[in-house]
């Protein structure tokens, strides 16, 4: 009897730490962290991307929920959209161990809509009040926070940046005509989640279980000011709060027979830091009107949490040595999160708009260097200064009844991300994941329709 008994034992054991970490990648997933979002990383809208994000002072529609909410006031007509966003990334690790046991993580191609609102308020505000909203949706996936092993070369801002369902609103006051203020949020879901069970390895049955998930928004604030000195011209700042999908899934079991399992998964992923842009832009008056902005943004990223998880495991062995067993777990395991090391950054962004008659034609440029340093050590989350190019077009429709209004607008932005080349030689000889080369780029299009009602 003693030999079946340890057989169910050992069977019982394999099967309560498979139905943990099961449920735990069921719940959490088994694939690398994003960092940024879609609006951060290429922007918001067709206009957002073909002037490369240069809009702190040059928002002129819902955009302005993200950019500077301040800005919602630039425009005295409801408009709306509607938005397509393709996110083509096409990077290469070229590995100096082909026979590594850590492959590399490359990102996918992924797409997703944006639809967007903005609209002054009449009556006793008399347009001296707006709000606005903007969503991204993405279609594969509408959030996923997922984890590689960190000994795994990977892209730090773009494994799977687009998976991330986001919500932003904001809402501005005209304090005198050259003032205005704004304020709002962005949201993104939290995620906790208990499972507990109790088991009986001899009958083979499970008597109790329970799993409780809990699923609630975070919000993070958003702020701006936007003055006009001069007639054309604007100066604006705007402040982002940091933004989060945290999780925890405790997984417990009492085997009867063996013991208490504990399984415990936490951390923190799709992180967005702290950000302060400042912004200028001109409208200079001419036949064809030149739109001029600069941006100028400061990312925290120093305060950015560690990318990979915390994972505990734990046996007590109470059920098969008793209660007078101790305190110290007969079998126990915990994997700390790796550190990343990460710096502030300055991002710095120029973006064009010329207005043609009915068209509207764009350009811009982005530089963003890395905040991270070169991944020497056991960690490989991989990144790059990256320069971003920008062009944009936009063509309108007039009323035939009000040819002064415009009505439909069909607008197109293309980017390229480029990641500068960066070689990663380790500092441990032996290190079994090796040396490597990173390069690449992501190209995004977003293609919207927008509408003055």
């Amino acid at each position: 009897m003693a030999r079946p008994l340890r057989a169910q034992l050992r069977r019982g054991v394999s099967d309560a730490l498979l139905g943990a970490v099961a449920l735990a990648v069921a719940l959490c997933g088994v694939a690398s962290s994003a960092r940024a979002s879609v609006f951060d990383s290429f922007g918001l809208g067709s206009r957002g991307v073909g002037m490369a994000g240069a809009l702190t002072a040059a928002s002129v529609d819902y955009a302005a929920t993200f950019y500077n909410p301040a800005d919602l006031l630039s425009r005295r007509r409801t408009h709306g959209g509607l938005g397509f966003v393709w996110l083509s990334p096409h990077f290469t690790i070229d590995r100096d161990l082909r026979d590594s046991p850590h492959a590399s993580v490359l990102p996918e191609q992924n797409f997703g809509v944006v639809l967007g609102l903005s609209a002054p308020l009449g009556g006793i505000f008399d347009r001296k009040v707006a709000l606005g909203f903007a969503l991204y949706l993405p279609l594969r996936r509408y959030t996923r926070a997922q984890f590689d092993d960190y000994r795994s070369p990977q892209l730090y801002l773009h494994d799977n940046l687009a998976d991330k369902l986001l919500l932003t609103f904001g809402g501005a006051v005209e304090i005198v005509p050259w003032l205005r203020i704004g304020a709002g949020f962005q949201l993104l879901a939290n995620l906790n989640g208990t499972a507990d069970f109790q088991m009986d390895l001899v009958d083979g049955r499970l008597e109790n279980e329970e799993l409780s998930i809990d699923l609630h928004a975070d919000l993070a604030a958003t702020a701006g000011i936007a003055v006009e000195p001069l007639p054309g011209f604007e100066l604006a700042v705007a402040y982002r709060q940091d933004l989060e999908f945290q999780f925890a899934l405790p997984v417990t079991a009492d085997i009867d027979e063996f013991g208490r399992l504990e399984f415990v998964l936490r951390g923190t992923s799709l992180y967005t830091p702290h950000q302060i842009a400042f912004g200028a832009s001109y409208r200079v008056p001419m036949r064809y009107p030149l739109t001029i902005a600069a941006d100028l943004t400061w990312a925290m990223w120093s305060l950015a949490p560690s990318p990979s998880p915390d994972v505990a495991f734990s046996i007590d062995g109470k059920g098969l040595l008793g209660e007078n067993s101790g305190t110290k777990p007969l079998i126990g395991a915990v994997a700390t999160a790796a550190p990343t090391q990460s710096k502030d950054i300055l991002v710095t962004r120029l973006g064009l708009e010329l207005e043609v008659d009915d068209w509207h034609v764009r350009a811009g440029y982005a530089y963003r260097p890395t905040p991270l340093p070169r991944p020497v050590a056991d960690a490989n989350f991989v990144d790059s200064d990256t320069h971003m190019i920008a062009l944009g077009a936009q063509w309108t429709f007039r009323s035939e009844v009000l040819r002064r209004r415009k009505l439909l607008g069909i607008g197109l932005g293309l980017q390229a991300a480029i990641l500068e080349p960066r070689r990663v030689d380790k500092v441990d000889p032996a290190d079994d994941t090796g040396g490597y080369r990173a390069s690449g780029a992501v190209l995004n299009l977003t293609l919207d329709i927008s509408h003055d009602f």
